[in-house]
């Protein structure tokens, strides 16, 4: 083979996308209305689902760190009880949304702590965000920095009540609890990044999930045809604006069950130990 046929090859596998490169563009393209935020112009995707795909969790979770430091990556993990639900989204459709909501804005306040924000996501390297980090940022940058009117501190607590009004930020003490001995954390000093309206996108997503694993439990040994499902969480998906296909990857990522779609009779879907323990739980749930 000719050196520049070698030459050729390796530019084109260097310019072939990662495994979850492609991960992550299969799921945008195929991501339902009900998982697309802030006027359907920021796809969400779980992190569940890209295990799902790239079973290499080990090489998933170091490109995703590399990707999040980078800031091309925004990983969200959200509060209280669904901290266990892990959202991605990309930096730059992130930046997008906040640009389009900032240039909307009718009030100054709101112009600035979104201008804020934009500056603080292009340099996020973690889902935390403290106070001292939007201080920082206020005093970089000189547009916003002579706007402010008094200490810097009192600014940036009035910055992030504002992003936390549009669902840019939680505040971080509804996942702290202090431990025997330890101090708890200052109210209002540490936020989360967070999407608009992300909370109702995991509580849609749950109901779906509810439903799917009451439906395979009721089947002998937790295994049923796709078309069983289909017609148990009918209602459910209609309601959540999501697909079946986008909350059975979620599953399916989570080992809460397995899909075969070459199974005899059809796709078929069946509970994993884990699943059948999730179901199990639900019913405790319900007899409350």
């Amino acid at each position: 083979m000719a050196q520049g046929e070698l030459d050729d090859d390796a530019l084109l596998a260097a310019s072939a996308p990662s495994d979850l490169e492609a991960a992550l563009m299969l799921l945008v393209n195929s991501c339902p209305i009900g998982a697309r935020l802030c006027g359907r112009a920021l796809p969400v995707s779980t992190l569940a689902q890209i295990y799902a795909i790239v079973r290499n969790r080990t090489a998933v979770d170091r490109e995703l760190e590399e990707k999040r430091t980078a800031g091309s990556l925004l990983v969200l993990q959200l509060p209280a009880a669904l901290r266990d639900e892990s959202l991605i989204v990309r930096g730059d459709d992130v930046q997008s949304v906040m640009c389009v909501e900032r240039d909307a804005a009718t009030e100054p306040e709101d112009k600035r702590a979104l201008a804020l924000a934009i500056h603080l996501i292009r340099q996020c390297t973690r889902s935390r965000v403290e106070e001292a980090d939007i201080v920082n940022k206020l005093l970089e940058n000189k547009e916003l920095a002579t706007r402010i009117a008094g200490d810097p501190a009192t600014a940036a607590q009035g910055m992030a009540a504002i992003l936390v009004r549009r669902g840019w930020l939680v505040p971080l003490r509804s996942m702290a609890v202090a431990g025997l001995g330890e101090a708890p954390a200052v109210e209002g000093t540490s936020w989360l990044w967070s999407l608009p309206r992300c909370g109702l996108l995991v509580k849609s997503m749950l109901e779906v999930r509810a439903d799917v694993l009451r439906c395979l439990d009721r089947q002998s040994f937790g295994r049923a045809p796709r078309i069983v499902v289909e017609r148990a969480t009918v209602a459910s998906v209609r309601k959540s604006h999501l697909s079946l296909d986008y909350v059975l990857l979620d599953m399916e990522g989570r080992t809460l069950l397995k899909c075969d779609p070459a199974a005899p009779a059809g796709p078929s879907l069946q509970l994993s130990a884990a699943g059948k323990e999730s179901a199990a739980a639900l019913k405790k749930k319900r007899k409350r």
